[in-house]
Parts: C-alpha cells; structure tokens; sequence
C-alpha cells in the first residue's frame, strides 16, 4: 500500500482508516470508541469537583438528613457524569491497533499503558517506544527505527560518503531516528555537516532557510529521516529553486512512496537509497475491498466518508450528487483497489491477528474454566498478559 502525504488522494487516506479499524475497538484523532473510552471537555475537571464536594460532606451527610439529601442529589449527577465518561464500567476495549505515527502513538500508549490496555502499532517505529517502564502495555509489528538509524549509518558508510547533512521531521520519528543515526554515524566515522529540522505545517519562509543551509552546505549526500508528510513541502521548494545534484539517502516512510517516484519534477530524487518495508500479498483483501458496502454497517460514519469521497457524492442530499448505494467499488482502478503496494497493510493485518489469536487462547481458557473450579475473569490485562 502506498504510504500517505497530505498530497495523496483523499481516498488513499480513507483506505488506511479502515484497514486500521478491523475486528477490534476504534482508535481515531486520540478518542476511543464502541464502548471504550470518551472524554468531553471539562466533564473530567467537573466529576473531581463533585467528588470533592461529596467527601467534605461527608460527615455532615450522615448526620443531617437534609444535607444527606442533597449529597445524594450531587452524586447521582457524579454517577451520571462518570457513566458519560464510561470509566466506572469494565472498558469495552481490550485492545487497541495503532496509531499511524509515532508522536499520536505515544500519547494513546501514555494514556492507556496504565490500565494495562494493549497498544499494537503497525507503523509507529520511533526507538523510545521500546521503552518498557513507560509504555509497558505498546507493541508494534514494525520494527524499530533504532536498528534502521544504525543501518542508515552503516549504509552511508559502505558507499564511502563519510561527510553528510541531516534533515529529520520535527517530531518524535524524526528527532529520534536522527538522533540514533548520528550516534551510529560517529561509530562508523561518518562526519555530519548540519542537521535541519522541518515539519509540513511550517511556513515556506522555513523550508527556504533549511534548503538555503543544503544550498550553501558541502555535502553533497543528504540523509532524510523524513516523514513522507514533511518531505514533500520541501521538495516543492526544491523543484522551484531548481536543487539538484545530491545523492539522498531516505528513511522508509518515503523512500518507497510511489508517488514521490511517479512525479516527474521529482526526478533529481533518482538514485535515493534506503530500505524499504517487505511487500506483501494478502490473499482474499480484493475480494474483501470490492465487497464493502455502506449498507452493511450504516452507522459506520468512516465507511459512509470513504463512499463519499471515493464516488465523489453525498448520503446527506438528495438529486444527481447523491449516492444511489449502487456504485460499485469493483470497477474503480485507483489506490484503493492497487495491491501491488501492501507494505503497510500487511503491518495492520499482521497487527489484527496477533489479537485475534490473544482473543481465542482466552476463549480456550474461558472453556476450560467453564468445566473445571478455575473462572477466569476476561479484563485488558488479560489480552495483555498473553502475549
């Protein structure tokens, strides 16, 4: 599957939603769904207020029958608010698969490591995410960037390029991987001339100070840590300034973008080494992807915006933009449909399977319990544990 930049079609971006939302609870923009966990603004702050209100009360609560009453009055809207927030029932949610990025996935692991919720990401390849004291609950199906910043390091130094310049995404994948990458570079006697910092929401006034530094550096080898995202504002630049001549050495988030290799203004990227995600072929996904239909789950609302934006119609008016739901995914030839690129998606299916196994060895246990004195309570913490 081809890795998504904010330039891909909007549809590429709808394919990975809903690769990432099979068969567990639903992780998206830092919320947790279908019963698990969802936090309103200052509903938090208000339930600690209450509880507060409640406990100073307390004594008077017993002596005083009025007061009592009112305090039950003040915890019933506690129990109100709390059922709201859903964080006085079993969670719902057993497991969770993602995040995409390593900064998002890093805050959902903070969040919910201590509840022992497992947090399985299939493309979330920062190194401090190895650490088990912080995140004691995250697992990945992609490796970790600390052996691919070491390897980079290793490459630059097999070509013999041993005087180079950095450029790294201003987050947590590029700071890191950066970061591993010069540690390793200095052991190989690899020298780095700069290291520039960008991010795809920075003014075009900054991508022109970073490719001033490229411009005026000697380095004529560039290693990228590089988000996909992030890289293609400053390729823009480039392309208008006309920069060419670098040998680029590339992270895997685009080092085997198609897109990138498509566009022909994008053409002094010739030569970029890397290394790339093993491709994949996942038997049946065709046959899966075709046969997705709105009508099969109608209050899923990611699936109803893929239709949207894929038939470039609209569920919610009537006339000639409207969707029929018999427009047919099978005679599209684009993104969606392309298996020639599963790097990506086969991380999510592997990802998906490791806790469809957990879940069936605790439905082993489950009916091993049910025949014998041994019951088993089924919580997070038990998909946690069998691992």
């Amino acid at each position: 599957m081809a890795l998504v930049g904010p330039w891909d079609s909007q549809r590429q971006l709808a394919k990975q939603r809903v690769f990432a939302e099979v068969g567990v609870g639903v992780q998206s923009e830092g919320l947790l769904r279908d019963g698990g966990w969802v936090v309103r603004s200052g509903l938090l702050s208000r339930m600690r207020q209450e509880a507060d209100k409640v406990s100073l009360d307390h004594r008077k609560w017993v002596r005083d029958h009025r007061r009592r009453t009112e305090d039950r009055g003040r915890l019933d809207d506690l129990w109100e608010m709390t059922d709201e927030l859903r964080i006085l029932r079993p969670p719902a949610v057993y497991a969770i698969v993602g995040e995409s990025n390593s900064s998002p996935t890093i805050a959902l692991a903070s969040v919910v490591g201590p509840f022992s919720i497992p947090v399985i990401s299939h493309f979330a390849t920062c190194a401090c995410l190895s650490d088990k004291k912080r995140y004691p609950s995250f697992f990945r199906t992609i490796p970790s960037d600390y052996y691919q910043s070491r390897a980079l390091a290793q490459l630059v130094k097999y070509f013999g390029w041993t005087w180079v310049g950095t450029v790294r995404s201003r987050g947590d994948y590029g700071n890191y991987g950066i970061a591993a990458f010069e540690e390793a570079a200095k052991e190989e006697g690899v020298c780095i001339e700069y290291s520039e910092a960008i991010l795809s929401t920075d003014p075009k006034e900054q991508f022109l100070k970073t490719l001033e530094v490229i411009k005026k550096g000697t380095a004529r080898v560039v290693v990228a840590f590089v988000a996909l995202g992030d890289f293609v504002p400053l390729l823009k630049v480039m392309v208008q300034q006309n920069i060419t001549g670098l040998q680029w050495v590339g992270s895997e988030s685009w080092i085997t973008s198609r897109t990138l290799a498509e566009t022909k203004d994008y053409s002094f990227l010739s030569g970029a080494v890397g290394f790339a995600i093993a491709n994949a072929k996942l038997t049946g996904l065709r046959n899966f992807l075709v046969n997705v239909h709105p009508d099969q789950e109608p209050n899923n609302e990611i699936l109803k915006e893929f239709w949207e934006t894929t038939f470039q119609c609209s569920f919610r008016t009537t006339g000639s933009s409207a969707c029929s739901g018999s427009e047919k995914l099978a005679e599209l030839q684009n993104e969606y449909t392309d298996e020639s690129e599963l790097r990506i998606a086969n991380k999510v299916y592997t990802a998906v399977y490791a806790v469809a196994y957990t879940l069936h060895n605790i439905l082993e246990d489950f009916r091993y319990s049910t025949n014998s004195s041994i019951k088993i309570k089924h919580t997070p913490q038990k998909v946690y544990n069998i691992r």
